[in-house]
C-alpha cells in the first residue's frame, strides 16, 4: 500500500492543511471537573495539546503529562501526528480531539492506551450507529455529563467576550478495568453557592461507589482494544 493510501485509510492529516483549523482551546474548568471524578494511574498523553489548556490543568492535579500536537503551537512537542503513532507515550490518553476526526482519534486512542482514555466531546457524540458499535466493543466506562454548559470554546486567536456555550458537553471515559455497560454521572464546571461542586450520582455510585472515587487502573498492561492496524475498520 502506498504511503498516500495509508494516510487516507487511517485519517492522518497533512500539517499544512489543518493549521488554524479545528483548534479550540478547552476551558480549564472542564478539566478541573474531570480531575475531581477520575484519577489516573501513571503518566497521561495529551496528543492534541494545542496551547496546553488541558495539559496544564492535568499537571496542576499532580499528573505527569506528555504533550504533543500535529502543529507547533509553542507548547509541548509539535509535528507529532497522533494517528500515525503506534506506540503509546503514556498509559492514559486525555484530550479534546479535533472534532472532524474525533471518531478516528477515539478508535486509535483505545487501541493504544493501557489504562484510561478520556475525551471531551459534545454530548450528541454519544449517538450514531457507527459510534454505537465502537462504544459497545470497547471499554467505555463512564460518561460524565456537564449539568451546566461549559464556557464557549473559541477558535485559536479569538479576541472578544467569553460566553457560555450553547452546546452540551461530556467527558467520555474508557477504562480497561471496566466490565459491563457504561454508567452516567453529572458534574459542573463551576462551584455551587456553598463552595461544593455539583456532582450528581451515577448508577455506579448508587451501587455503593461514591461519585468521584473511581480508583486508578491496576490491571496488567495491554490495549483497550486490538490495535487499529491489526483489525478491520472499526466502524
Amino acid at each position: 500500500m502506498s504511503k498516500a493510501a495509508h494516510l487516507m485509510m487511517v485519517g492522518a492529516r497533512d500539517e499544512g492543511s489543518v493549521k488554524g483549523d479545528d483548534f479550540y482551546a478547552s476551558p480549564p474548568s472542564a478539566v478541573h471537573a474531570l480531575c475531581r471524578v477520575e484519577r489516573f494511574d501513571g503518566p497521561i498523553w495529551e496528543p492534541a495539546c494545542g496551547d496546553g489548556a488541558i495539559s496544564r490543568v492535568l499537571s496542576e492535579h499532580g499528573n505527569d503529562v506528555v504533550s504533543t500536537d500535529l502543529v507547533e503551537r509553542g507548547f509541548g512537542r509539535g509535528h507529532i501526528d497522533f494517528l500515525m503513532e503506534y506506540t503509546t507515550m503514556a498509559p492514559n490518553i486525555v484530550t479534546n480531539p479535533p472534532y472532524k476526526i474525533a471518531d478516528q482519534f477515539a478508535a486509535h486512542a483505545v487501541s493504544l492506551a493501557t489504562s484510561k482514555v478520556a475525551f471531551l466531546m459534545r454530548l450528541v457524540w454519544l449517538a450514531g450507529q457507527r459510534r454505537r458499535r465502537m462504544f459497545e466493543s470497547t471499554h467505555l466506562a463512564r460518561v460524565w455529563v456537564f449539568s451546566a454548559r461549559i464556557p464557549r470554546m473559541h477558535r485559536h486567536g479569538y479576541v472578544g467576550p467569553t460566553t457560555t456555550s450553547t452546546i452540551d458537553f461530556a467527558w467520555f471515559v474508557w477504562d480497561r478495568v471496566h466490565i459491563g455497560p457504561p454508567t452516567i454521572g453529572w458534574l459542573s464546571s463551576a462551584p455551587s453557592r456553598d463552595g461544593a461542586h455539583d456532582l450528581g450520582v451515577s448508577p455506579r455510585a448508587a451501587a455503593g461507589c461514591p461519585t468521584g472515587s473511581f480508583p486508578p487502573s491496576t490491571s496488567p498492561s495491554g490495549p483497550l482494544h486490538p490495535p487499529m492496524r491489526d483489525r478491520a475498520a472499526a466502524f
